[in-house]
């Protein structure tokens, strides 16, 4: 599968595109493609699913073959706060 890099923490989004043939979509590759309005890790899906990896994989490479699943990109290390900044906030949070 070129473009698809599938690790737990990958996260996934529904492309906004139809399936085909919705009938042909399997129970489990519909609650997929609705769990994934939000973006959601592969983790969160395979463990909300309650199914194994190695299926969950399949189910997704699936999807995104047929173009209905795409990669959330992190956003670009210049667009994340600083490591100083998050250690203030979590400083903060723990003194309340």
């Amino acid at each position: 599968m070129q473009g698809f890099r599938l690790d737990l923490v990958t996260m996934l989004v529904v492309t906004g595109r139809s399936p085909q043939e919705r009938a042909r979509l399997a129970l489990e590759q519909q609650r997929i493609l609705e769990m994934c309005r939000r973006p959601a890790t592969v983790a969160d899906l395979t463990s909300e699913m309650n199914l194994p990896l190695g299926v969950m994989h399949v189910l997704l490479a699936d999807l995104y073959q047929q173009g209905l699943l795409e990669e959330r990109r992190a956003a670009p290390l210049a667009e994340r706060p600083s490591p100083e900044i998050l250690q203030r906030v979590l400083d903060d949070l723990r003194a309340l």
